[in-house]
This record gives structure tokens, C-alpha cells and sequence, in this order.
């Protein structure tokens, strides 16, 4: 069938490959302690399947990918035909092989089986050396038969191929052995094989049977007719054997039984017993090849060569370079064969090495480019862009329309704050000047001054959303300009989009590109020599960007770089590299959990809908989140939350970053326009949602508490987003 294949389409490795597989006799079956499908052999050979042409044509017609799956594939039936011939090579040669089948479709023995034992019989008793089954495999329960099987065939001279139907002939085991016997024929091999029949017409055997000399056994005195005929062929054994037996010295009998002895022990792995008889063999003869060859795998621990690991280290063992220094020209060939066998494996096998490390980081290379030009396009489209123009100038627009207005509301604010500052001096003032006994005297002012400071709070907040309603212009004249320019930028967006210009697209979308970027350290290393700012590492963690929020004094909307904290099969956990804003942790004056506290809610409301757009929006998870009680800080930590937006707790900030300086951070030029920053140059403290806990500027995890309400910190968002989407 595969030759037919081959003349039909031959450039098919797959045609090539089962041919292989049929010359070589191998069958895959089930592995049942790992489910895989591994290769055993029925019909092994003396060549290698890597040496053949056909494995040559099947390496010239496949892939890159196919050839190293069918290299690997040929090397583990390569291993296994070692194994074979080295347990064979051990077997004694037969006269004749005895090919029957055993059992029926019923399981019961068949006429083919008791036939054969007779024959079997009536040759042992003549004094040959006879292969039947039934009997020769008897004590090899447990083991491959293959290697047994396969000796005998090459080692016997005549083969006895019995058969009572036409359906046995054919049987898979049946055929599987007398074909091989007739290949060997085929070849040169000086074999004879008998067809022996009973009850079918001799037209009724295999064709290939057809110019064999066949013998019918329900004839009266075909037994004795069978044994004559083998006579001619290979002569009288019974004399011939008792004779040459007693020619033996007594000392060839026992070191023959000895070595025999040594090498069950190895195939038993009883490497102290094997030393053992070895060392009796050698005492009988010190220049046995093969006792010093015993010595050599018990040293190595290897039932038999082809399971050796270290070739280098087989050769190199004194025992090894004893066997062949002594060894027969036979045993030479043999060891010789397995070390060039092994060095050929491993060259091999360093070649593979070479090239599947090639492999790897020309996919990685591939793998960054690609992941380079999904996270540098800031996931903007042309349509995402011209939005964000628009709504740009829609703000300039309102900005240069109302820039006198706001700056008279500024004024006046300003004038209203100086008197209110005044006012708080001269209050408390006063109160230091009260002695001890005035004790009305001093609540009336302390309320007042309370009330003061209150005043003075509310008239900074409207400063600060009055100034944040200019952008950050200084002048009317400035902002005029901005909204020029923003208007250029919109016409030229608008007619790009209009008029149907296509940008290119990446294979992946950002979460596609993000897992192959977490997934493979080195297409990290490769994006992060590239040095750009959209995506690499920092501080030992991978930054991206994703969203889109005020990042300047003039609340111009940028990209938010995020560092990646954890990655897991399907999700990732991101935090803002920079503090993006300065919040209160609540605007209620009192004890509050993360659970109630106004700065949950500006995340997952304001936050959440201003800085991302409904496409980005989708990929960010709805992630429980625990609440978490401070040992140093008595607020109560109430109920657990989902929350697509949050801030990290104590546990997570000591858990993710290693140490202060890594967990230290600056806050954008916006975030120090919004207030609570001392230190405009420096790092700043930023929030957590443990009860009173906060990361100070030094990057310390404080837990001593901080108001809630009066306090303003920094705040670092986190989020969870989905990388399978």
C-alpha cells in the first residue's frame, strides 16, 4: 500500500515513513503508565533505520517541525533495535525454527501445535538444537520475545512452517515469521524453509510457498520422511554432538556455564553477583574479553549497552578497555558498534540542541516584534484617537471661553482666603493669650477656630477646581494657541477616518500580546534591550501602558504606565508605575473602612470611565477583594469587596515589592498639582486600604495611621486584567 502511495505522490514523507515502519515491523501501542503511543518491534533487523533511504526521503520531504518529531521517533526505534540484538547476540544459535500457530480464534491449541511437538520431538531426540515456541519461550515469561524470536531466525538453517488451514498460514504472527525467513533467503542466506501441511490442497498455501519443496503430513511416516530429508540438509547431529562435546576441556565447560551465569545476573541488574562469576572466569582465563565486559556494565550498573547514558565514561572504563584489548574479533565489533553508536546519537543529539535553541529564539525574536508593535500603538485606533482630539478641544473650547470669568472667580477666591488666613491668626492668637482659668473663653475659640479652618478647606478645594478649569494655562493667550493647534489635529484625524485609510493591524490584541510577553522571559529581555517607553522593564518588573489619563499641570491626557505585580495562566495584575492623582481616603471626617471610603468609590466611577474607553473597559476583571485590619490601628475592617479598581493593602505591598526602594514612587506632574506632595522632585506617600496603612515616601509601609479626611495622599491604582480576551 505505501509503495503504491510513494509511486503516486513522491514527495509524501508520511508514505515514506510507513513504508519504514512496515520494513522495520513496527507496531505502536498504548504506554499504559503514560497513555502515550510507544513503538515496539516484531521484526528486527541488523541494519539501522536511520542508515536506510527510505528514512533518507522521509528527512528530504518533511518540515522542519515533521523531521524532528521523525528523528526523534527513529532514534527510539533505533534504541530499541540495539536492545534487541544485544539480547540476541547472546542467544545460541539453532538448527531449525518451528513457525505454527499456537491457539485458535477460541483460544484452544490447535492441530498445528501438536503436530509441531511431535516433530519437535522426534528432532531434539536426533540431538538438534530446535526454536518451537511452545517450549523455547516457556522461561521467558514477562520479557520481549522479539529478541528470541529474532536469533533463532537468523541462526537456523532450516525453518518447518506448519499449517492445517489456509487462515493459519496467514495468521499475523505466523506470516510475520516465515516472511522474514524468506527475506534472509532472498538475501543470500543458505536456509531452507519446508511448508508442512495437513488437510488443505498444497494449491491453497501462500503463493510464496509455491517453488518450496512442501511436505504433507497426513501421509503415513511423514515424521520419519521430514527427518530424513533435514538429515541431508544438515547431516546426523547426535554423534557429531556427543563427540565434539567430549572433546571440550573440562575448564571450556564451566567458564562457558560461568559467563552464561555472569550475564543472567546482569540482565537481573545483580551487579555483585555478575563481578562475582566474571572474577571466576577470569581466574580461569585472564583474557576473557567477555568476563571483563560483564565487569565493565556492572561497574556502569546497565543491564545491556543500549541503556548506557555516558558513552565517554563507558569507554574510558578500565574493564571496557580490557574486553577489547582480550575480546574476540566479534565482541570488538560489538562494543565498537555501540560506543560509534552512542557518539553518533549524541552529535545528533547536540545538533538537535543547536537547532531547537535556534528555533526557540528566532520565535522569540518573531514573538517581540510582534508583541512591540501591539503595545507601542498605545491600542489606539484611528477612531479612538480622533475621539480623544475632540473631546481635547470641546475642553480648550470651554477653557478660552471662560478663562476671564474663572480668573475674576480665582481672584476673588484668593482675596477671600487672604481675609480667612487672617482671620485664623488673629483666632488663634487670642486663644494663646487666654490664661489658664478661661475655660469658656477658650471652647468658644477653639470652635470658632475649628469652624475657621473648615472655611479655609472649603476655599482651597474651590481654588483648586477653579485653577484645574484653566488646564494649567497661564495666559488666555496660551490657551488660545493649544486650541489652534488641537483644531489642526482633529481636521487631519477627521479626513484620515473619512476618508477610509486602513491602518495596519497586528495579529494579536493587547492581551494576546501581553500573555506572550509574560509567558517567555525572553522575548522580555528582547523588548526590554529595545529600550522604549511603552513597553519594557522597570525595576525588575515589566512595565506597559494601558489607558489614558492627566499625567501634566495642564491636565493633558497621556498614556498610564502600569507594572505588571503577577501574571497567572489567564490574568494579570497591574499597578501604576507613577502616582497618578492626590485623594483623600474620605470626605467624611470619621473611622472608614475601605468598604465605605470615598476614594473606592472615585475609582471605580470616576477613575475607571475617564482614564479607559469601553474596549479596555471590557478586559479589566471584577476581582474580590479582601479587607484587611491593621494590627497597629483599631478601625474596624468591615466586609470583603469586588472591585474592578483598588489599591493595594499592607500584605500585598510588602508581598509584591522586595524592598523600599522598589516600593518607593514618584507622583506625575498632575498627581503634585493636586496637592499633598511636599516634595515636588521627590517620591510621596501613597495610600492602601489597610485600616491607617500607607506607604511613606522613604517606600516604608507605615501602619500608624493617617487621617482620612484632612490627610491627602497619593494614589497608585491596581487592577486585575484579562489576557485570554
Amino acid at each position: 500500500m505505501f509503495e503504491t502511495i510513494v509511486s503516486e505522490y513522491p514527495e509524501e514523507a508520511e508514505a515514506y515513513w510507513g513504508l519504514l515502519l512496515c520494513k522495520f515491523g513496527i507496531e505502536y501501542v498504548d504506554d499504559p503508565g503514560t497513555g502515550k503511543k510507544v513503538p515496539t518491534c516484531h521484526r528486527s533487523s541488523f541494519d539501522g533505520i536511520m542508515d536506510d533511504p527510505d528514512f533518507e526521503m522521509v528527512m528530504e520531504c518533511s518540515d522542519t517541525v515533521a523531521r524532528s518529531v521523525y528523528r526523534d521517533e527513529a532514534k527510539a526505534i533505533e534504541a530499541l533495535r540495539i536492545g534487541i540484538n544485544e539480547v540476541s547476540s547472546k542467544e545460541a544459535p539453532y538448527d531449525i525454527f518451528i513457525c505454527y500457530k499456537e491457539t485458535d480464534d477460541a483460544g484452544n491449541r490447535t492441530i498445528d501445535s501438536v503436530i509441531a511437538q511431535d516433530v519437535y520431538q522426534a528432532l531434539v531426540e536426533k540431538g538438534y538444537k530446535v526454536f518451537f515456541s511452545r517450549i523455547s519461550l516457556e522461561d521467558k515469561l514477562g520479557q520481549e520475545y522479539e529478541p528470541y524470536i529474532f536469533a533463532a531466525l537468523h541462526s537456523a538453517k532450516i525453518m518447518l512452517a506448519f499449517g492445517t488451514d489456509y487462515e493459519y498460514y496467514n495468521a499475523v504472527w505466523v506470516k510475520n515469521e516465515w516472511s522474514r525467513f524468506l527475506s534472509l533467503i532472498e538475501k543470500g542466506a543458505k536456509k531452507t524453509l519446508i511448508p508442512c501441511y495437513k488437510g488443505i490442497d498444497a494449491y491453497d498455501m501462500p503463493k510464496e510457498f509455491a517453488r518450496l519443496q512442501a511436505q504433507d503430513m497426513g501421509k503415513v511416516g511423514a515424521i520419519q520422511d521430514l527427518l530424513r530429508g533435514i538429515e541431508k540438509i544438515l547431516g546426523a547431529k547426535n554423534q557429531n554432538a556427543d563427540a565434539s562435546l567430549g572433546a571440550m576441556k573440562e575448564g571450556d565447560l564451566t567458564k562457558i556455564g560461568l559467563i552464561k551465569r555472569a550475564f543472567m545476573f546482569i540482565t537481573e541488574e545483580e551487579w555483585s553477583h555478575a563481578k562475582r562469576y566474571a572474577e571466576k572466569v577470569l581466574d580461569i582465563d585472564p583474557q576473557d574479553g567477555e568476563a571483563y565486559l560483564v565487569k565493565a556494565m556492572a561497574d556502569l550498573r546497565v543491564s545491556h549497552l543500549g541503556l548506557i547514558s555516558d558513552v565517554t565514561v563507558f569507554e574510558n572504563n578500565p574493564n571496557t578497555q580490557k574486553a577489547l584489548r582480550y575480546g574476540s574479533d566479534a565482541l570488538r565489533a560489538d562494543i565498537n558498534g555501540y560506543i560509534a553508536a552512542y557518539k553518533s546519537a549524541e552529535m545528533m543529539r547536540i545538533k538537535e540542541e543547536e537547532e531547537r535553541k535556534k528555533k526557540e529564539e528566532q520565535a522569540a525574536q518573531e514573538a517581540a516584534e510582534k508583541v512591540i508593535a501591539t503595545l507601542t500603538s498605545g491600542g489606539q485606533s484611528l477612531a479612538q484617537k480622533y475621539a480623544d482630539a475632540k473631546q481635547k478641544l470641546s475642553k480648550l473650547n470651554q477653557i478660552c471661553d471662560n478663562y476671564d470669568e474663572i480668573v475674576v472667580r480665582i481672584q476673588k477666591l484668593t482675596a477671600q482666603r487672604t481675609k480667612t488666613t487672617e482671620k485664623l491668626t488673629e483666632l488663634r492668637s487670642q486663644y494663646d493669650s487666654l490664661g489658664m482659668f478661661a475655660g469658656k473663653e477658650k471652647k468658644r475659640l477653639e470652635s470658632e477656630i475649628s469652624d475657621t479652618n473648615e472655611e479655609l478647606y472649603q476655599l482651597d478645594t474651590k481654588l483648586a477646581y477653579a485653577s484645574e478649569m484653566l488646564g494649567g494655562y497661564t495666559t488666555k493667550e496660551e490657551a488660545q494657541k493649544a486650541l489652534v493647534a488641537t483644531r489642526a489635529d482633529v481636521a487631519v484625524l477627521y479626513t484620515r477616518v473619512t476618508g477610509g485609510v486602513v491602518e495596519s493591524e497586528t495579529e494579536w490584541s493587547f492581551a494576546q500580546a501581553l500573555k506572550v510577553l509574560l509567558s517567555n522571559p525572553r522575548v522580555i529581555e528582547i523588548v526590554s534591550e529595545k529600550n522604549l517607553k511603552e513597553v519594557g522593564t522597570y525595576k525588575g518588573f515589566v512595565k506597559i501602558m494601558f489607558g489614558r489619563y492627566p499625567q501634566t499641570p495642564r491636565s493633558e491626557i497621556s498614556d498610564i504606565e502600569w507594572l505588571v505585580l503577577k501574571s497567572e495562566e489567564n490574568r494579570a495584575l497591574l499597578i501604576s508605575k507613577d502616582a497618578l492623582t492626590s485623594q483623600k481616603y474620605s470626605e467624611s471626617n470619621t473611622e472608614v473602612p475601605w468598604e465605605k471610603c470615598s476614594l473606592r468609590k472615585w475609582l471605580n466611577e470616576m477613575f475607571i470611565n475617564g482614564a479607559f474607553d469601553e474596549k479596555e473597559k471590557k478586559i479589566i476583571l471584577s476581582t474580590p477583594v479582601a479587607a484587611e485590619k491593621t494590627p497597629s490601628y483599631s478601625a474596624s475592617s468591615e466586609n470583603d469587596t469586588i472591585d474592578k479598581i483598588f489599591v493595594l493593602n499592607s500584605l500585598e505591598a510588602n508581598l509584591y515589592f522586595g524592598s523600599n526602594s522598589v516600593r518607593a514612587c514618584q507622583g506625575t506632574a498632575y498627581c503634585r498639582a493636586q496637592g499633598g506632595l511636599t516634595d515636588e522632585a521627590g517620591p510621596c506617600k501613597w495610600w492602601l486600604r489597610s485600616a491607617g496603612a500607607y506607604v511613606s515616601d522613604d517606600g516604608s509601609v507605615n501602619f500608624g495611621g493617617r487621617s482620612v479626611f484632612a490627610g491627602i495622599n497619593a494614589v497608585r491604582p491596581a487592577l486585575w486584567i484579562n489576557i485570554e480576551a
